[in-house]
């Protein structure tokens, strides 16, 4: 089943338990309205993946699956052995999703009813449009605006829209749904990434594809920022963020253009190591696992090279790519 009038709710856990009841309760809620608010979609669904998770996620998860099928609501629930990533597990719950829309969505927030009407409205009104994130509000203070989306700068560190543009290079992500068509045109989230930095890398793709991604303010959902972030991932955040940089700026730049930026942002990263020994060290494994994917990277390259439509050049041009130092 896969037409315009289904949508599929990807969950991405990683022990999240105790958010969960807020979450799925906002989720009901929500996929409820849109049902009535749409009397012409038929499908809706529910799929909860969970990475490994040590604590009660998955008793938390059976318990509520009961309750969105007695509200005629498919809710999967798909356990994997260990924790590939959240990449990886949204790549998965993407693959199974049935729905023509897929959102994705971290445990550790809730919805607003009417978010997914918003959303839909965004994605009938613009045709190209490949990925739609709500506004991404403070689950404790949702007077604070966490994330309007993402752009980046020349080497690819990320920056928030602090512009207040609904066109956005990337979606934050915690909370946005895609055109399910497109993601398996364009390919999956990226394993490589494991977590963090991901989404500049989807939003790339999906720009360079001929497909656009905007914000919608009107939709809105709340974030609790970090709170499944398992202590021994914290511990490398660092590493992870410097790491998935580097992936970023091999397989996306274009040409000569490579080669100029690499430079760059190992001056960058010279610097960063003279000023802290932990950062060093998180670089220098960094660079490590590049040399050693060098191949893998390499063939990524090639497939987004063979298929993209849009230069890098157009990107800067319309502001989404911005100069290292703004």
């Amino acid at each position: 089943m896969n037409n315009l009038h289904s949508i599929s709710v990807v969950v991405v856990n990683r022990n999240g338990e105790k958010f969960l009841d807020k979450l799925f309760k906002s989720l009901l809620d929500s996929l409820i309205y849109v049902a009535n608010f749409y009397p012409h979609v038929n499908f809706v669904e529910v799929i909860f993946i969970d990475n490994a998770s040590t604590d009660s996620s998955l008793k938390k998860a059976h318990y509520w699956r009961i309750v969105f099928n007695n509200n005629g609501i498919v809710f999967r629930i798909v356990p994997l052995r260990r924790n590939y990533g959240y990449t990886f597990a949204a790549s998965c719950g993407v693959v199974l999703a049935r729905g023509s829309y897929v959102a994705i969505l971290n445990p550790d927030l809730y919805v607003d009813r009417d978010w997914l009407v918003h959303i839909l409205n965004t994605f009938m009104k613009y045709r190209r449009v490949g990925i739609v994130q709500p506004l991404i509000l403070d689950y404790k203070d949702p007077s604070i605006t966490q994330s309007k989306g993402l752009f980046c700068d020349e080497v690819y560190n990320y920056k928030g829209n602090v512009f207040n543009s609904q066109i956005i290079l990337a979606p934050f992500g915690a909370a946005y749904i895609a055109r399910r068509d497109i993601l398996m045109k364009i390919g999956l989230l990226d394993s490589l990434f494991f977590m963090y930095g991901d989404e500049v890398d989807l939003g790339l793709r999906v720009w360079r594809y001929g497909y656009i991604v905007l914000l919608d303010p009107n939709a809105r959902v709340y974030h609790f920022g970090g709170g499944v972030t398992p202590q021994e991932i914290a511990l490398i955040k660092r590493y992870l963020g410097l790491r998935n940089q580097l992936i970023t700026l091999i397989k996306s730049c274009d040409g000569i253009t490579c080669a100029i930026k690499f430079v760059i942002l190992l001056g960058i990263n010279v610097v960063r190591c003279l000023r802290s020994l932990h950062t060093c060290r998180a670089i220098l494994s960094a660079y490590a696992y590049l040399i050693k994917r060098l191949k893998v990277l390499h063939r990524r390259r090639l497939c987004l090279s063979a298929s993209k439509l849009l230069k890098e050049s157009s990107l800067r041009k319309m502001g989404l790519i911005r100069p290292v130092l703004e």
